[in-house]
């Protein structure tokens, strides 16, 4: 209750509420509530537009028992017509006879009779269900006080309920709107359609994901060929081999197309791996370079580095020679 009150300090439209004194000492009595506690307080309940709400007040008796001596908090509360609340708290003692001879002490005269013949059947009947629902004394003045607050309740009450409807009213006017919107932009559709589309995009982008592992397959096996030719080609040159059957091979080899890695590929894929790689044409020497002609030209260049290192020896002999002559 407190961390109410403190709440509310901080609350800039909840209403005013000030209940003045904050403790009643009573005497304690067998009677069913016997007490009109707004008699010995001064209550004062205005909203932020400064109007009285007096008549708003309720105060929460349940937890009275005014036939066990001991101190029972009430609950004051308002409500402006905004249901913006307030709260104030007050402490009811109850003691015992002996002890109720103190001035501030309620005492209850039990020779005073209500007007409405409080020792009737119908008036102590009334009385036990307003002390079963922790209501105050059935009294002339009370039932004049309940119903107005029973009006202005009904009106506050009457209030809030077109406040709700109309609140309902936009709600499931903005939902309606929004499923029109929905509507307008992309018409239903069944949801065996809607999967059988979701299934071919999902086969399409495996497919696709295939095609390009298979692309990638094939390019590295052509590069893989297409070193290992070179390769054989260059052994065969350092080997002296001449013969144009075995040049004729490796571009046999390097000319054979590359068979697809796997039957399980796609036909795109199978399709394109059927083209046949076209060899690259030889530097160097012709692939018709007879056997006769390779080994007469090794002999013309053996021939040509003997006259070589000859000139040169005679030509140091001719300068040596010079030298010592000289």
């Amino acid at each position: 209750m407190n961390s109410l009150v403190d709440r509310q300090e901080n609350d800039p439209f909840a209403p005013k509420l000030k209940v003045e004194p904050t403790d009643i000492w009573v005497e304690q009595t067998d009677l069913p509530n016997p007490y009109d506690l707004t008699e010995f307080l001064t209550i004062t309940a205005v909203d932020q537009q400064g109007h009285d709400l007096t008549d708003a007040v309720l105060l929460n008796l349940r937890g009275i028992d005014y036939q066990t001596v001991g101190d029972y908090p009430v609950t004051v509360s308002v409500t402006d017509s905004v249901a913006n609340m307030s709260f104030a708290q007050l402490t009811v003692h109850v003691v015992p006879p002996e002890e109720s001879d103190d001035d501030d002490t309620a005492q209850v005269d039990y020779d005073q009779e209500n007007e409405d013949d409080k020792t009737s059947k119908e008036s102590l009947s009334k009385q036990a269900e307003a002390v079963a629902n922790g209501d105050q004394p059935v009294t002339q003045a009370t039932v004049k006080r309940h119903q107005r607050k029973k009006q202005r309740l009904g009106d506050h009450q009457t209030w809030l309920t077109k406040l709700k409807t109309r609140r309902r009213l936009r709600k499931e006017e903005k939902q309606q709107r929004k499923l029109t919107n929905q509507k307008e932009a992309r018409p239903a559709r069944p949801v065996a359609q809607v999967w059988a589309e979701e299934d071919r995009a999902w086969t399409e982008y495996k497919n696709q994901l295939s095609l390009r592992e298979a692309e990638r397959q094939v390019e590295k096996e052509e590069q893989r060929r297409k070193k290992a030719a070179k390769k054989r080609k260059q052994q065969a040159r350092q080997k002296g081999d001449s013969s144009s059957a075995t040049i004729r091979s490796v571009e046999r080899k390097a000319a054979e197309p590359v068979v697809a890695p796997s039957s399980t590929e796609p036909k795109a894929a199978s399709a394109k791996l059927s083209k046949q790689t076209v060899p690259q044409k030889q530097k160097g020497r012709s692939a018709n370079h007879s056997k006769k002609n390779y080994p007469e030209e090794r002999r013309l260049k053996r021939l040509f580095k003997a006259v070589v290192i000859t000139i040169i020896i005679l030509l140091f002999l001719a300068i040596y020679l010079l030298l010592t002559g000289s």
